[in-house]
């Protein structure tokens, strides 16, 4: 069965898209080549003294391949095999097909953005800040002979010479990418792209096995006087998710926790350096999601979809999309509204407010 290929003003629209990410994150890779500011310190702060270990326990490598190979995969599969549901009969539905692509396109889409633009931000605050890591003197090797030739700061002197801040050019280091690693501290990039990746997956699943968090929305006015019935009617409208969902949901979160902890047994970051590399990778990774996705808390787990033929390039409803209105447009996304509506009028006609689908 031959499937209609999307529009051409469409296809150069999110082959747009596609650029930019990929731009973004290039543009991250390039100031990651940049030398940094090296920040001022003291050679008597305990806080930069820890031993340098040479080896990574999560990699830069290890951590690509965790926070945005393996998620691409688990989504390619996912999408493959679950999504949309499959049926003897949707196997001849090019909207069944079409749809497929779109929530492959999508998926991988709000990934790429959440990662490029947490590996894009890290990099940059990285050069600009110049924080000494945990391991800064091992790394520097500092020269302790000529201490006042390198001062640029501090009145310690008359208690020790060591008692002042001094410059960068006092490291005897002769690894240059080595010690301006040293000077990288803040944010912690594994936290952010962890995060950004990982935490966005555990969205994508939350949304594609419908691990949504009840939402009643407008309550309906009750419809008999009988307390029991008039307080069991909303909740008859939503149900928490099963654990083993949760489980499945968790397992990312959960690795993202151990990519964190291994910068700060590896000495490579302090704790507000984790933290705050954390809080971006979740930002990002909620923008990713959000930019493709209704929201979690109001139980609205489809994906947007493909923007109009004749707005490919502005904002649109999706109203004309690709896919078609009747399958994942305007239709679809306003259906959960509409019923709602219904029953509310059925009710105050004095029905049973039983949805009806026609």
């Amino acid at each position: 069965m031959a499937i209609d290929m999307p529009p051409a003003k469409l296809i150069i629209a999110y082959a747009l898209d596609w650029i930019l990410i990929i731009a973004i994150a290039a543009v991250g890779g390039g100031i990651s080549y940049v030398k940094p500011y090296h920040r001022p310190f003291s050679l008597l702060d305990l806080a930069i003294s820890f031993p340098y270990v040479d080896h990574d326990e999560v990699s830069t490598v290890t951590l690509v391949v965790v926070s945005l190979i393996v998620p691409a995969v688990i989504i390619a599969i996912v999408t493959a095999l679950f999504v949309p549901a499959f049926s003897r009969s949707s196997i001849r539905d090019q909207r069944y097909w079409k749809r497929k692509l779109w929530e492959f396109n999508s998926g991988w889409m709000g990934l790429g953005l959440s990662f490029a633009l947490a590996f894009f931000i890290t990099t940059g605050i990285k050069n600009l800040i110049g924080k000494p890591r945990p391991d800064l003197l091992a790394r520097c090797q500092p020269d302790l002979n000529d201490i006042a030739a390198h001062v640029v700061g501090g009145y310690g002197q008359d208690i020790s010479q060591r008692w002042t801040l001094v410059s960068s050019s006092i490291c005897t280091q002769t690894n240059q990418k080595q010690l301006d690693e040293g000077f990288r501290s803040f944010l912690s990039g594994h936290s952010s792209m962890s995060w950004s990746g990982l935490l966005y997956l555990s969205l994508w699943l939350a949304s594609k096995f419908n691990m949504l968090i009840p939402y009643l929305g407008h309550s309906a006015p009750p419809r008999r006087n009988d307390e029991d019935e008039t307080e069991q009617q909303p909740r008859d409208r939503a149900a928490a998710p099963p654990v083993f969902g949760a489980i499945i949901v968790l397992i990312p979160i959960c690795v993202a926790f151990f990519v964190c902890s291994t910068r700060y047994v590896d000495f490579k970051h302090q704790g507000i350096d984790i933290f705050s590399g954390s809080v971006l990778g979740i930002i990002t990774a909620w923008i990713g999601f959000r930019w493709y996705h209704g929201s979690l808390t109001r139980g609205q787990p489809w994906t947007w979809s493909p923007r109009s033929k004749d707005r490919a390039f502005a904002v649109s409803s999706g109203t004309h999309g690709w896919i078609g209105d009747g399958v994942d447009g305007v239709a679809m996304r306003e259906r959960p509204q509409r019923m709602q509506r219904t029953r509310d009028i059925d009710i105050e006609a004095g029905g049973s407010g039983d949805p009806i689908v026609k």
